[in-house]
């Protein structure tokens, strides 16, 4: 079961299927889940910023994932991200990953990768 006052999965994903799939996921391995369409809707649930981990796409309306992870750390904010994609390519998991990204996982996501990634995510708070 979930620690509703433990970190969180900050999951950001503008595709309803992957984001449903994504949050069932997560939430069956007992991980605390909020899902948002858009870094927008993310910013204005007051959940931002809190301790977990974000869970990004890369290609969002509006903000795109990576953007949103260079604010982050223009900003100091040491939240952990790991970006997907379904459209990948060389330059954007490469910028991913120069700003700190945990990992740039390819969609479809094995389910134990993404799990995997999570858990190093959430580690940075001492937490699974």
């Amino acid at each position: 079961m979930a620690d509703e006052d433990g970190p969180a999965v900050f999951l950001v994903d503008d595709d309803d299927d992957v984001r449903i799939a994504l949050d069932a996921l997560l939430r069956s391995c007992g991980f605390r889940v909020e899902a948002f369409a858009s870094v927008a809707a993310f910013k204005a649930s007051g959940s931002f910023p809190a301790p977990g981990c974000l869970l990004l796409d890369v290609r969002l309306p509006g903000q795109s994932g990576i953007s949103f992870q260079a604010e982050l750390a223009e900003q100091g904010i040491e939240l952990p991200v790991i970006l997907m994609s379904g459209h990948a390519d060389a330059a954007s998991a490469s910028r991913a990953l120069e700003l700190g990204a945990i990992a740039f996982l390819i969609k479809p996501v094995p389910p134990e990768e993404l799990i995997d990634a999570v858990r190093t995510g959430l580690a940075r708070f001492g937490r699974e």
